[in-house]
């Protein structure tokens, strides 16, 4: 199934499911965030013109902005659908100059723990799963996807907002693009350095 039906489908069962629990005030939150997005994994492997080749490809400082629905389930866990767009312009590949990004927008679904300390800082650590769609130089390819996150969030005021910084590793399975004669693996993977903002209600 292509991600875009994907993410409306799903965005449509988690709106039902945490549709009840908002109602009530049973610890439902949402989250905005947004920062710097690094490309870690960056490798290309593939055949063409019947010869292999190795090579990566080099990728300037990007940007990662995205929203997230979630639901505490008790005082240390919690869960939460997640949709994230990364935008990154390629450099160089193989030490040859292009003019391209590589872009992704993701559909995650993470847990996490959080920990309770005497100060008011709430440091955290999650993890997800989900499917990206993966763009390269005009080629897409829907992808498995998961994440590991560490972050620490801070109450302001009264009315269960918080703000926080975020560290995340973010990769998928190998993007393969083919056309029949020629074929092209590459990786991707990401670290970013977000900052957001989450309402609990």
């Amino acid at each position: 199934m292509p991600l875009k039906k994907i993410i409306l489908t799903t965005t449509a069962i988690t709106a039902l499911g945490f549709a009840g629990s908002a109602y009530a005030g049973e610890g439902v939150y949402y989250q905005v965030h947004g920062g710097a997005n690094f490309i870690t994994n960056d490798d290309f492997d593939g055949t063409v013109l019947g010869t292999p080749f190795s090579t990566d490809y080099d990728a300037d400082t990007g940007y990662a902005i995205g929203a997230a629905l979630g639901k505490r389930l008790n005082d240390s866990w919690r869960a939460e659908a997640e949709l994230t767009y990364r935008d990154n312009e390629i450099g160089d590949v193989g030490g040859v100059p292009v003019d391209g990004d590589v872009t992704s927008t993701a559909l995650m679904f993470n847990g996490y723990y959080d920990f309770y300390t005497e100060s008011d800082l709430e440091p955290y650590v999650g993890a997800g799963i989900g499917y990206a769609d993966v763009e390269v130089g005009g080629e897409s390819e829907d992808v498995f996807a998961y994440q590991f996150k560490a972050g620490v969030a801070k109450p302001v005021g009264t009315t269960g907002g918080k703000i926080g910084a975020e560290l995340s590793y973010f990769a998928t399975e190998d993007i393969e693009f083919s056309d029949g004669t020629d074929t092209i693996d590459a990786s991707y993977g990401n670290t970013s350095l977000l900052v957001f903002w989450r309402n609990e209600f």
